[in-house]
């Protein structure tokens, strides 16, 4: 490995490690990793910073503006006092439960959808800290969460998507809604699995 690469990849692990800990505010470890890429000759600025202008960075900057309108409204503000108060009991329960919640609204959001998507990670990011149930062992988990309906009931459009895709690959077969929501179901319970074991790894 060069020293450049080396350089890089220590920014990188730099950068994960103070977004698992939780130590700055939500957002400063990637611009902080950009202005050492800068700082240290690794890029331009231009190129470090490129990303936001990015058109999908644009579009959840619109979503965040929505979002925070949204969280304005008395259903958000509803929401987050509920997911607080389960924050508060701290309980491995409150966090079962905080991702049931979220699997079922994915059900009705739809997979893949940005807009939960951000909604759910808007309202993470605004609990305030509890030693008892960490947002740091919420992000991760309830943002993958919202990939994941518990119920696959709304999946016209991964499936629309999924079948063109093969299609334009040469694959012609037809495809079974039914066999594919099954494999959604069983995709949502592996990973509901996984983020309860995987509580017990995640950084206080």
């Amino acid at each position: 490995m060069t020293m450049e690469m080396i350089l890089a990849l220590g920014i990188l692990v730099l950068m994960i490690v103070l977004i698992m800990s939780d130590k700055m505010p939500f957002g400063a470890p990637p611009l902080l990793a950009c202005l050492l890429l800068v700082v240290s000759g690794l890029s331009t600025v231009q190129q470090a910073f490129a990303g936001f202008v990015n058109p999908s960075v644009v579009m959840i900057a619109g979503f965040m503006v929505v979002m925070a309108a949204l969280q304005k409204t008395r259903l958000i503000s509803n929401v987050k006092s509920a997911m607080i108060s389960l924050v508060n009991k701290g309980s491995y329960r409150s966090y079962g439960l905080l991702l049931v919640i979220v699997m079922l609204g994915a059900s009705l959001a739809g997979t893949g959808a940005t807009g939960y998507y951000v909604l759910i990670l808007s309202l993470v990011s605004t609990i305030p800290y509890s030693k008892k149930l960490p947002t740091s062992k919420l992000m991760m988990p309830l943002g993958f969460a919202t990939n994941h309906p518990l119920l696959p009931i709304n999946l016209a459009l991964l499936f629309g998507v999924t079948a063109t895709v093969l299609e334009t690959a040469g694959f012609h077969q037809e495809i079974s809604m039914g066999r594919f929501a099954l494999v959604n179901l069983i995709m949502s319970a592996a990973f509901l699995a996984w983020s309860l074991i995987a509580y017990r790894f995640l950084p206080d």
